[in-house]
């Protein structure tokens, strides 16, 4: 709301509409990802949630993902390297859905790597499971922290980075896999040890082609 005001008292001044522009643009989207988190978490544990599923390219997702947080990564002066098999099976899942996963980790790693830091992304397939893993060298979790990273309102150290959030986007992804009949977990041996999510898929599901699936009941229990 203050640089809206700069803008009203100094329209003359390229320099500070620019910076303006830029810092209200900023802001505005970091609200709209709160709100959408906030719609998703509510939907999520009333039981409202649906997916659309279709045979899916994961590899196509994994990019997708990484197109959303190029800028932070490149911002933030981070390395990311990606090792992602093409061409494998094509499963049953929520494209849009499961693209927000992989954005929501990839997200979490940017804002607790340092700049300069490194961020992997893997997609393998094995054991009849679609692999996905998130590696970062960053700021690690504290072991008391660890078996709290899914719950929500829950949040790491945000004294060493520059935004925090509602401490949602974990708890969202954890939801979205759970709901994809898939299983998620987080490694890390400490503060300063970097963090490593882990996300299997079964290759092989029930959900018809194209179908509308609502979220089960039985997911507020089950999370």
């Amino acid at each position: 709301m203050g640089w809206t005001g700069f803008l009203k008292t100094n329209q003359n001044d390229r320099a500070v509409c620019s910076k303006a522009i830029e810092v209200i643009e900023r802001n505005a989207n970091k609200q709209l990802q709160l709100i959408e988190d906030l719609l998703d978490t509510s939907q999520l544990t009333e039981g409202q949630f649906q997916l659309v599923t279709a045979p899916t390219d994961l590899a196509r997702v994994a990019e997708l993902a990484v197109d959303v947080v190029r800028p932070a990564i490149d911002a933030k002066g981070l390395q990311l390297q990606r090792y992602i098999e093409a061409g494998g099976p094509r499963p049953i899942v929520d494209e849009r859905r499961l693209q927000q996963v992989i954005w929501n980790l990839l997200s979490n790693a940017i804002k607790f790597t340092p700049a300069g830091g490194v961020i992997e992304l893997e997609l393998k397939y094995a054991d009849s499971q679609a692999c996905i893993i998130v590696k970062d060298n960053g700021i690690g979790i504290d072991m008391d922290l660890l078996p709290h990273v899914f719950e929500r309102f829950r949040q790491g150290d945000l004294s060493k980075v520059k935004q925090g959030g509602l401490g949602l986007g974990l708890a969202i992804a954890r939801d979205l896999v759970v709901l994809h009949g898939g299983t998620i977990e987080v490694e890390s041996r400490g503060a300063g040890q970097g963090t490593r999510f882990v996300v299997k898929l079964p290759l092989a599901n029930a959900w018809r082609e194209s179908s509308v699936v609502r979220s089960p009941a039985a997911l507020a229990s089950a999370i």
